[in-house]
Order: structure tokens, then C-alpha cells, then sequence
């Protein structure tokens, strides 16, 4: 066996090593900062929680990270700016108390909304370099682990946190609590993944 394929099949075993590890730690993070709101601050998972502080963040890190990206990389401009619209859009809607404090309720629509037109504006003005700055992102093996966090945000967490499931198991005075917990806990799981996938997957657009 040559020393390429040798170190070639030592690669694939680190890699697919890391990729284990993040996940490890994602579903560690996860429920590590569940115990800590529940056993220590004492809080019921409520807008004001570590769980919900740490789904923001990882969305501010998220839309910092490929802003960023696009400032850096104008021949991937229109992608990276598509897709900091749209991880600063749902930055927008996990922050929806303070716009309905500042301001009114549902307040934050407005906001959202102005920022995906004007992302999706200057995406279609610049049509090359967003197809190329899709492309690249989505080319690259980290993006699958990236679509499992995302669809566990989008879909995971809404069906198992849907309330007519919870009625149906723990009649119509279940405990909210228990459903808030279990959907709150796993969206911050598929944040985590999202966010470890981008911060492993970064370095391809330095």
C-alpha cells in the first residue's frame, strides 16, 4: 500500500473523528446548559434563560462569522450575504421579546422582513457570486452535518415540541414546562451543530 493511500485513509479517520467529537460535544453543551438553568439559575427554560442566551449567541456568532466572509470574499459576495441574511433574520426572531418591549408586539417581523428584501435584492443583483458563494458553502463535507442542526431547528424541535402531542400523552393539563423544556433543549442542539459544522467548515474561506 502506498504512502499516500496511507495517509490519505489517516485523514478520513481524523476527520471522521472530529465530526464524532462535535457532535459529542454539541449533545453535551446541550444538555449541560439545560442542568445548569434547571439545577443551579433555577429558571423554567423562559425567554430569560442560559438555554435561550446561548441560541442567540450562537446565531450572533453565526451572522458575524459570514459577514465577515462576505466582506472577505467578494467572488462569493452575493452567497455569503444570502446566507447572513438569513442566520440574521432568525437572530431577529429568536430576539423577538426585546423588539415587543422596545417597541410593540410582533414587532421583530418588520425588522426580519427588511432584511431578508434587502439581502435577496443585492443576491439577485449579484447572481454570479451568490451561485459561486452557494456553491462553495455547500460543496464542502461540513455542510451536511450544518443541514442536520438546521432541519432539527426548523422541524425537529417544532414537532416535538407540538402541543397537541403532549396532550394527547399527558392529557390537556400537561405541564407546558415539560414541552418547553424538550423543544427549547433541542433547538439549542441543532444550533450547536450549525455552529460547530460553520466553525469547522471556516476555514476553507480564509
Amino acid at each position: 500500500m502506498s504512502h499516500l493511500i496511507v495517509k490519505e485513509q489517516k485523514t478520513i479517520i481524523r476527520n471522521a473523528f472530529f465530526t464524532f467529537l462535535y457532535f459529542t460535544l454539541a449533545i453535551g453543551l446541550a444538555i449541560g446548559i439545560l442542568y445548569t438553568d434547571i439545577f443551579y439559575l433555577q429558571n423554567m427554560i423562559e425567554e430569560e434563560s442560559l438555554v435561550e442566551y446561548t441560541q442567540s449567541l450562537s446565531l450572533t456568532i453565526l451572522t458575524l462569522m459570514f459577514s465577515r466572509h462576505a466582506y472577505r470574499s467578494p467572488q462569493w459576495r452575493g452567497g455569503f450575504v444570502l446566507i447572513t441574511g438569513f442566520f440574521l433574520c432568525m437572530l431577529i426572531r429568536e430576539s423577538d421579546a426585546i423588539f415587543d418591549n422596545l417597541i410593540r408586539h410582533g414587532s421583530w417581523a418588520y425588522f426580519a422582513i427588511t432584511t431578508a428584501l434587502v439581502c435577496i435584492i443585492y443576491a439577485f443583483t449579484h447572481r454570479q457570486s451568490t451561485i459561486d458563494g452557494l456553491a462553495q458553502f455547500a460543496k464542502q463535507k461540513e455542510f451536511h452535518s450544518f443541514i442536520i442542526g438546521l432541519l432539527t431547528v426548523l422541524l425537529a424541535s417544532r414537532l416535538i415540541g407540538y402541543g397537541g402531542l403532549w396532550r394527547f400523552i399527558l392529557y390537556n393539563d400537561y405541564p407546558h414546562i415539560v414541552k418547553n423544556i424538550i423543544e427549547e433543549t433541542t433547538e439549542l442542539f441543532g444550533y450547536l451543530i450549525m455552529l460547530f459544522s460553520c466553525l469547522s467548515l471556516t476555514r476553507h474561506f480564509k
